[in-house]
Protein backbone atom coordinates (compact mmCIF):
# COMPACT_ATOMS: atom_id res chain seq x y z
CA UNK A 1 0.00 0.00 0.00
CA UNK A 2 1.39 3.37 -1.01
CA UNK A 3 1.17 6.56 1.39
CA UNK A 4 0.18 10.00 -0.15
CA UNK A 5 2.34 12.84 1.46
CA UNK A 6 -0.23 15.58 2.53
CA UNK A 7 1.40 19.45 2.22
CA UNK A 8 0.10 22.30 3.75
CA UNK A 9 0.53 25.47 2.29
CA UNK A 10 -0.09 28.65 4.45
CA UNK A 11 0.30 32.68 3.61
CA UNK A 12 1.42 34.07 6.68
CA UNK A 13 0.30 37.59 5.95
CA UNK A 14 -3.74 36.29 5.48
CA UNK A 15 -3.38 32.95 6.80
CA UNK A 16 -4.98 31.36 3.49
CA UNK A 17 -4.86 27.70 3.43
CA UNK A 18 -4.65 25.01 1.57
CA UNK A 19 -3.91 21.25 1.70
CA UNK A 20 -2.60 19.19 -1.27
CA UNK A 21 -1.34 16.08 -2.46
CA UNK A 22 0.77 17.23 -4.56
CA UNK A 23 3.81 17.62 -3.20
CA UNK A 24 5.76 19.24 -6.37
CA UNK A 25 3.17 21.88 -7.50
CA UNK A 26 0.82 22.78 -4.43
CA UNK A 27 -2.53 24.75 -4.94
CA UNK A 28 -1.39 28.03 -3.30
CA UNK A 29 1.69 29.78 -5.04
CA UNK A 30 3.49 31.38 -2.01
CA UNK A 31 6.49 33.74 -2.12
CA UNK A 32 9.28 34.28 0.01
CA UNK A 33 9.17 37.72 1.42
CA UNK A 34 12.51 39.65 3.63
CA UNK A 35 11.70 42.27 5.32
CA UNK A 36 14.95 43.76 6.97
CA UNK A 37 18.26 45.19 6.74
CA UNK A 38 21.68 43.92 5.37
CA UNK A 39 25.10 46.00 5.42
CA UNK A 40 26.98 44.58 2.65
CA UNK A 41 30.13 46.70 4.26
CA UNK A 42 29.72 45.05 7.81
CA UNK A 43 31.68 41.36 8.21
CA UNK A 44 30.91 40.63 11.39
CA UNK A 45 27.71 38.13 12.41
CA UNK A 46 24.84 39.42 12.15
CA UNK A 47 24.86 41.02 8.72
CA UNK A 48 21.51 40.13 7.87
CA UNK A 49 18.49 40.84 10.45
CA UNK A 50 15.32 41.05 9.73
CA UNK A 51 12.37 37.63 9.14
CA UNK A 52 11.34 35.60 6.11
CA UNK A 53 7.50 35.19 5.14
CA UNK A 54 5.66 32.94 2.68
CA UNK A 55 3.22 35.69 1.16
CA UNK A 56 0.57 34.30 -1.35
CA UNK A 57 0.10 35.90 -4.99
CA UNK A 58 -2.91 37.75 -3.72
CA UNK A 59 -1.05 39.43 -0.59
CA UNK A 60 2.16 40.36 -2.88
CA UNK A 61 -0.42 42.16 -4.91
CA UNK A 62 -1.87 44.04 -2.61
CA UNK A 63 1.08 45.51 -0.85
CA UNK A 64 2.45 46.33 -4.74
CA UNK A 65 5.59 43.44 -4.81
CA UNK A 66 4.17 42.30 -7.58
CA UNK A 67 2.03 43.39 -10.69
CA UNK A 68 -1.56 42.23 -11.01
CA UNK A 69 -2.07 39.48 -13.92
CA UNK A 70 -4.25 41.11 -16.52
CA UNK A 71 -6.87 38.36 -16.55
CA UNK A 72 -8.75 38.77 -19.65
CA UNK A 73 -12.06 37.10 -21.13
CA UNK A 74 -10.84 34.00 -22.30
CA UNK A 75 -13.91 33.27 -23.86
CA UNK A 76 -13.52 35.75 -26.51
CA UNK A 77 -12.01 35.73 -29.77
CA UNK A 78 -8.43 37.18 -30.06
CA UNK A 79 -8.60 40.03 -32.51
CA UNK A 80 -7.12 39.67 -35.78
CA UNK A 81 -3.55 41.49 -36.68
CA UNK A 82 -3.75 44.36 -39.17
CA UNK A 83 -2.32 43.58 -41.71
CA UNK A 84 -0.83 46.61 -44.27
CA UNK A 85 -2.09 46.79 -47.58
CA UNK A 86 0.08 45.56 -50.27
CA UNK A 87 1.74 48.68 -52.86
CA UNK A 88 -0.49 46.72 -55.35
CA UNK A 89 -3.62 47.84 -52.84
CA UNK A 90 -2.40 51.08 -52.84
CA UNK A 91 -2.26 51.91 -56.27
CA UNK A 92 -5.19 50.73 -56.97
CA UNK A 93 -6.54 53.31 -54.62
CA UNK A 94 -4.27 56.02 -55.69
CA UNK A 95 -5.62 55.44 -59.52
CA UNK A 96 -9.53 55.16 -58.60
CA UNK A 97 -9.06 57.90 -56.50
CA UNK A 98 -7.35 60.21 -59.65
CA UNK A 99 -9.62 58.57 -61.79
CA UNK A 100 -13.30 59.78 -60.47
CA UNK A 101 -11.27 63.26 -59.97
CA UNK A 102 -10.98 63.78 -63.58
CA UNK A 103 -14.02 62.97 -64.28
CA UNK A 104 -15.49 64.88 -61.74
CA UNK A 105 -13.64 67.77 -63.14
CA UNK A 106 -11.89 68.66 -60.10
CA UNK A 107 -8.57 68.26 -61.43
Amino acid sequence: MGTTTVVTTVCDLCNTQTVSTNRDTPDLELYEVFVGVWNPYCDSYPNRVGHFAHWCRPCCEKTGLLKPIARGDLSAPAPSPVTPPTIEEMLRELIRDETHAVLQGDV
